[in-house]
This record gives structure tokens, sequence and C-alpha cells, in this order.
């Protein structure tokens, strides 16, 4: 389990499961030890280093085609950097989420009836199916793109005679590595075999944090949706409710008409609304710490979303190396699903936030309205402005942004293209 089933975390096998806290941990976005923390970081910010030397190697040496590919991986390692600098900083944010979920985020105690419960579990269980479709997906892409750069390299280095220098370390860049990079005095072979090291690490840890970044922002935002979908369905079925909580209380169930119980059944009814408004409330209260910790990463997303795509188009169309041809269409799939998911997800929570506040009229209110109307005023006060994520202040992640995305990556190949 990778140190995930240590005492200290205190999860339930569920959550450990469900979460993947492991792969977290492997992804050094959830922390392990403080020695696997300082060989991530340090690896990764020596990655940054050494590719942002290799741009400027191959740019001086006028390889265009080599500082090109490097700038385009050293844009997704700069990402990927920051979604683990931010995950390590808001430490104690992944971990209120962790702990809600493992707590199941609230208890309505005996104010659900048998009919709503059997919902929530159908709506569990689609929330589970989801995310393991979801997630084996992404891992799936961005292992293909993984394995594709190292096997394009070999495949160069073993077939071509082009595919490097004739002595590879000349000028301190190291050409035949899964990823090229500069590392000084490569010329030697102590610091040329430290550099192939560090290539196939560089490949190994944005692939990692890739994988983990994603996987855990849709675990995150589809435990809040089933969250969400809970406090409708509970708004959506508070009569049922109370009906059911009367019945446990006072050993008899409530008549359809006016009765003699009817200031309990209020009562009743004023206990169930109080629990979806207690709910409701945690769960806003979590969302606005989740979009506190995506508020970075989200802006590296959305704003290098479409120069990454832009830049993969363009190596797919100007190169003329047929290992390039077969290997960006990996790389193209995967960073369009990858800002799909955050665009995506980002308009579902803010649809389901505003969707909650009209549940009440959707139940039989006009009947108890003196009890109803001040909890359907909350709710409807709390939905009033829409709860969203945010690009760093500037945007909001949904559709509209993906196709903005795509529209800017389309615009900014055409204006390459034409310049060649």
């Amino acid at each position: 389990m990778f140190g995930a089933a240590s005492e200290k975390l205190g999860f339930n096998e569920r959550t450990l499961e469900e979460e993947d806290i492991a792969f977290m941990q492997f992804c050094g976005l959830y922390p392990l030890n403080k020695f696997y923390t300082i060989y991530y970081f340090t690896s990764t910010t020596i990655s940054l280093f050494t590719l942002g030397g290799m741009v400027v190697r191959s740019y001086l040496d006028e390889e265009m085609d080599v500082a090109f590919e490097t700038a385009h991986v050293l844009l997704i390692a700069t990402n990927m950097f920051t979604q683990n600098l931010i995950s390590h900083y808001c430490h104690h944010i992944v971990e209120m989420l962790l702990r809600a979920i493992d707590k199941e985020f609230y208890s309505y105690g005996d104010t659900m009836d048998e009919e709503t419960k059997k919902i929530i579990n159908e709506l569990n269980n689609e929330k589970i199916a989801r995310k393991k479709m979801s997630v084996k997906l992404f891992k799936f892409q961005v292992a293909c793109a993984g394995i594709g750069v190292i096997v394009k390299r070999l495949l160069l280095v073993l077939f071509t005679d082009s595919a490097s220098k004739k002595v590879d370390g000349e000028n301190w860049g190291i050409y035949q590595a899964p990823l090229s990079i500069y590392i000084p005095y490569s010329n030697y072979w102590g610091p040329y075999l430290l550099g192939m090291f560090l290539s196939c690490n560089s490949v190994l840890t944005i692939a990692l944090t890739a994988m983990g970044a994603a996987t855990t922002f849709i675990r995150f935002s589809e435990e809040l949706l089933q969250q969400l979908q809970i406090i409708k369905l509970g708004l959506r079925n508070v009569l049922a409710r109370a009906h059911h909580l009367h019945t446990i209380k006072y050993g008899r169930p409530y008549p359809l008409v006016n009765g003699e119980t009817k200031e309990d059944f209020d009562k009743c009814l004023s206990i169930c609304l109080i629990k979806s408004v207690e709910h409701h409330t945690i769960v806003i209260k979590l969302f606005e710490e989740f979009k506190k910790m995506m508020k970075v990463p989200l802006f590296t997303v959305i704003f290098d979303g479409g120069a990454l795509i832009c830049m993969s188009m363009a190596l797919l169309i100007t190169s003329e190396s047929a290992s390039m041809k077969l290997l960006m269409p990996s790389f193209i799939a995967a960073e369009l699903y990858y800002t799909y998911i955050y665009c995506a997800y980002g308009e579902k929570l803010t649809n389901l936030f505003t969707e909650i506040g009209d549940q009440l009229f959707l139940a039989d209110w006009l009947i108890h309205q003196k009890t109803m109307k001040p909890y359907m005023l909350i709710m409807k006060a709390y939905s009033f402005y829409p709860k969203k994520l945010t690009a760093g202040g500037f945007t909001t992640p949904n559709l509209e942004s993906f196709g903005n995305v795509l529209r800017t990556a389309y615009s900014l190949l055409n204006f390459l293209v034409t310049q060649q």
C-alpha cells in the first residue's frame, strides 16, 4: 500500500481504496515521509532546469525541432511542478477533504426514509463507477504518452543515424535520453549517466504528477457532487422524510389530512429541514476550501492548456519525423481530456449548487408553508450567488472555457503555421 495503510493516517479501508491515497503518496501529492518528499521536489526542480537549459542550448545550435519539442515538455513539467507544490502548500485542505470523505460528510440519523436511502445507495454506486472509469481512462492516456516518449527515443537511437549528434553529450546536451536535457560536463561518462537517469526520472515524475493531480481532482469533485445530489434529494423528499421520522418518534404515521398530530408532524418536518440546511452549509464550507486549493492549478490548466494543445498540434503538423507524428496524437488526446476534466466538473458543481435552491418548491410545500417557508428562503439565499471554481480569479472553468481554450489553441496554431 506504499505506506497508506499506516495507522498514523487514521483512514478506514474504504477511504484508502476508493480515494487511492497510496497513489496520491506515490505521485508526491500527499506526504509519505520527508525523504520521499525531498526526493520528489529535488528531482522535479532539477528536471525544470535541465529541460530549460536544453531549450536554450538547442536554440543556440539552431536545432529548432529539438528546442520546440523540449519547450513543450518544459511547459508540461512546470504545470505539474505547480500542481505538486500547491498540493503540499494546501495539505491542510487535502486533509480536511479526506477526513470529511472518511466520515461520509454528514449523518442524517433517523431523518432519511428507506426509499430515499435506497436512491442514495444507487447514487453512491454510480459515483464509484464514474470515478473508476474517468481515472482509468486518464491514467491510460498519460501512460501511453509516457511510454511513447521512451519507445520513440529508443527507436530513433537504434534504427536511425540522425537521431542524435555523433557524440552524444557534446556541448553538454544529451540528445539520446528519453527527454533531451542539458547537463554540464555530460561529455564525460559520470555526468552523462546521471543525465540519463534524470531524464528517465523526469518522464516518470511528470507522468505520475499528471495522473495524480487530475485523478485527485476527479475524486474530490465526484464526492462533492454526490453530497449535493443527496441534499437535492433530501429537500425534494422532505415530506416523506418527515413522515418517516414521525412514525419512528411517535409510533404512528401522520394522517394525510389535518389531524391531532399536525403539531408533532411540523416538529419532525422542521428537524428534517434543519438537517438538510446543516448538510448544505458543511458542503459549502468544504467547497470554498476546495476552491482555494484549486485556484492556481486551474489557472495553469486554463491559460496554459491552449498553449500546450497548440504546441502539440504544431509539432504534429510541422515535424518531418515519422516517430513524432506517431507520438503526438497521444499527447494531444491526454492534454484535451486533462483540460476537459477540469472544465466539465467545474460546470457540474456550479449547476448543482444553483439547482438546490429550487428543490423545496418541488415538494408539496403549500400545505406546510408556515413551517417550510423560512427554510425555503434560506436555501434560495444560499443558491442566489452561484458557487464557482475559479482559475486564478480571472475566469470560471466550464465548458465555455474549454471552447475558449480550443479557439485559442487554433488561433496560435494558425499563427505558428503562417510563420513557417
